[in-house]
């Protein structure tokens, strides 16, 4: 068999305009795919989340959301990057699975503006 396989990879929740926030994403992509499974959904790096608990250290609210950069070990955090709707990175946070979820199809963007350091 001297011809090229193709992975054919499926993502949950369905890429949209909101998933793809993080550059990068796609079957076609050189996106590593380390995924963990939450409640069937699984949470990769570059996938967005939604926090679920204050991390007031960070100045950061439940119901914040961020991208997921890296996930240590056998899952016992995330690396997850905030960011302004503009792009410029507010904080960095190790985040427990505990404190956030995936997005969801039902979930909206609400805006609030980051209190000054």
């Amino acid at each position: 068999m001297g011809g090229a396989s193709r992975c054919i990879v499926r993502t949950w929740p369905p890429p949209t305009y909101l998933y793809r926030l993080a550059v990068g994403r796609g079957p076609d992509s050189a996106t590593a795919y380390h995924c963990v499974s939450f409640g069937g959904i699984m949470i990769k790096e570059h996938d967005c989340v939604v926090l679920t608990s204050d991390l007031p250290s960070e100045g950061l609210l439940s119901g914040d959301v961020g991208t997921v950069v890296h996930i240590h070990g056998n899952v016992s955090a995330y690396e997850v990057e905030f960011a302004t709707l503009t792009g410029k990175t507010i904080a960095v946070a190790t985040v427990l699975p505990s404190q956030c979820r995936p997005i969801g199809h039902r979930d909206i963007n609400h805006v609030r503006e980051v209190q000054a350091a």
